[in-house]
């Protein structure tokens, strides 16, 4: 399983490529480049503040309770930390909710150009797409690393899976991970923050800066530089097709490719 799953990443970065290629590096696709369909976010900055603040107030209001509520219940390790963090998620979503139904003069429009039954094909796309660069990215950054003496560790959640891999625990893992995360941060940092900068700022400002935080919040230095590469490919498919669901499926593939090498033994 783990040659398989190892197999697969090469797989993965050989498609990339080959999309990239096709619809974007050949002389035709250069020659004829799709124009983004990004509609402008007209919202002023204390709007756009406010969207934010309701999704992270949101995300950590939930995870204090759930915390409260499963300390409460006798729960620690591993299921207190999957159950505060699904509830983070969970969260941010119903912040960002609350937002567009109390402010429907604000609400941002999500989804312009990618009709729905497009969304799976152009997220997979955006999956695939982005591999050769993260790939690159996470190549080019461990030798910095190195460079400063900062150790590369595993991420706390890679053991965390190895742990809760034969327990109930791990459906809510996974369903947080590549359903509830994607769309929480991709409103947020996409469709949100970056959508607001697009039209107002240097247009690598806008891609750089949202990838950047998001980055940062995973909390996981040398996962730092691929993540917010990760997030620039996201940003461009989002500017590209015009709706932030491309942006979420393609991190939900994204989230999921990576459980399934970890559960297969690829991660250590």
């Amino acid at each position: 399983m783990k040659i398989v799953a190892i197999a697969s990443q090469y797989l993965f970065v050989a498609a990339g490529l080959m999309l990239l290629w096709r619809h974007f590096l050949r002389p035709e696709a250069r020659a004829q480049p799709t124009p983004p369909r990004l509609v402008e976010w007209t919202a002023s900055l204390p709007e756009l503040l406010f969207f934010i603040f309701h999704g992270l107030m949101g995300g950590f209001a939930a995870s204090f309770v759930i915390g409260l509520l499963a300390r409460s219940i006798g729960l620690e390790g591993d299921a207190l930390t999957i159950s505060a963090t699904a509830a983070l998620h969970c969260g941010m979503l119903g912040g960002v909710a609350f937002y567009l139904a109390s402010n429907p003069a604000a609400k941002p429009s999500f989804a312009h150009g990618a009709v729905p039954g497009n969304v799976l094909t152009s997220g997979f796309a955006t999956f695939l797409v982005a591999m050769p660069f993260v790939y690159l990215a996470s190549l080019a950054w461990m030798p910095v690393m190195k460079l400063f003496g900062i150790e590369v560790e595993r991420q706390p959640a890679v053991e965390m899976v190895e742990r809760v891999a034969s327990s109930p625990w791990l459906v809510l893992f996974i369903t947080s991970a590549i359903v509830v995360a994607p769309m929480a941060e991709e409103l947020l940092f996409r469709a949100g923050l970056f959508r607001y900068l697009r039209t107002r700022q240097n247009r690598w400002v806008a891609l750089v800066l949202p990838s950047l935080l998001f980055a940062a919040i995973h909390f996981h230095l040398p996962s730092y530089l691929p993540l917010a590469t990760l997030g620039i490919v996201f940003s461009l498919a989002y500017e590209r097709t015009g709706s932030i669901g491309t942006a979420i499926v393609g991190h939900a593939f994204f989230n999921l490719n990576n459980l399934l090498v970890l559960l297969a033994g690829g991660g250590k």
